[in-house]
């Protein structure tokens, strides 16, 4: 049986969530062989040790990209992607929900714990605040 997804299957469809430990790793891991990578892996390690994800918050990665969910079909569903970029020092946040126009915001880094948590929480209602 086929998840809901709004839209016709793809050969590509299926749980994309990735354990929160992995995602983790992977970040610090390049954050280990490249400094420039450390804000993104402060925000996964802040999200894998968080409430959100012992109440069902799901993650997966694209290239250095993190995206976040209340599904295991994170890409499938209404995700938020956490892109960081290395240029400018800031994160952009991007509601992918179906809509013409996603919902977007760019957060400095000493901003985005803070910010996440917000969205997760009052934007996309998607668990209460923790």
């Amino acid at each position: 049986m086929f998840p809901k997804l709004g839209r016709l299957p793809s050969p590509h469809d299926g749980e994309t969530a990735i354990p929160w430990s992995g995602i983790e790793t992977w970040f610090v891991t390049l954050a280990e062989s490249n400094p420039a990578f450390a804000p993104i892996a402060e925000l996964a390690r802040h999200l894998a040790q968080s409430d959100f994800v012992k109440a069902g918050l799901c993650g997966a990665t694209s290239m250095h990209d993190l995206v976040i969910g209340p599904s295991a079909y994170v890409f499938q569903n209404p995700h938020l992607r956490i892109e960081y970029d290395f240029d400018a020092k800031t994160f952009q946040m991007i509601y992918v929900d179906g809509s013409l126009t996603p919902w977007e915001k760019s957060v400095p880094p000493d901003s985005i714990l803070d910010s996440v948590d917000r969205f997760v929480s009052y934007r996309a209602r998607w668990y209460r605040s923790i």
